[in-house]
This record gives structure tokens, C-alpha cells and sequence, in this order.
């Protein structure tokens, strides 16, 4: 029953990182991003779709 336990706990720290970056990253195009190029918003999106890949050491 343990390990129930600490499986639900990562699963909801997990989810609600999850809906937060979501919710922030909304935030951010709505208030921010919807003003920048459609060029810049590319080369962003780029920049941060290699950040999230990066390996961490």
C-alpha cells in the first residue's frame, strides 16, 4: 500500500507542474507573445524546443 501511496503523490506533483507551466505559458502569449513577429515567435520556438532537451548533468 506504500508504494500506492508514493506513486499518487508523484502523480500529483507531476500533474499540477504540468497544468502550471500550461497555465503560465498561456499567460505569457496572451499578455506578452501575441505582439511578437511570427519570424521572432519561430526562432523562439526553436530556442526553447532545445532548451527542454538539453541534457542535464
Amino acid at each position: 500500500m506504500d508504494h500506492l501511496e508514493d506513486y499518487f503523490k508523484s502523480f500529483f506533483a507531476n500533474i499540477s507542474t504540468l497544468l502550471t507551466f500550461t497555465y503560465l505559458g498561456s499567460l505569457a502569449y496572451k499578455y506578452i507573445l501575441y505582439r511578437v513577429p511570427v519570424n521572432w515567435m519561430k526562432v523562439l520556438y526553436i530556442l526553447l524546443s532545445i532548451a527542454a532537451g538539453w541534457p542535464k548533468k
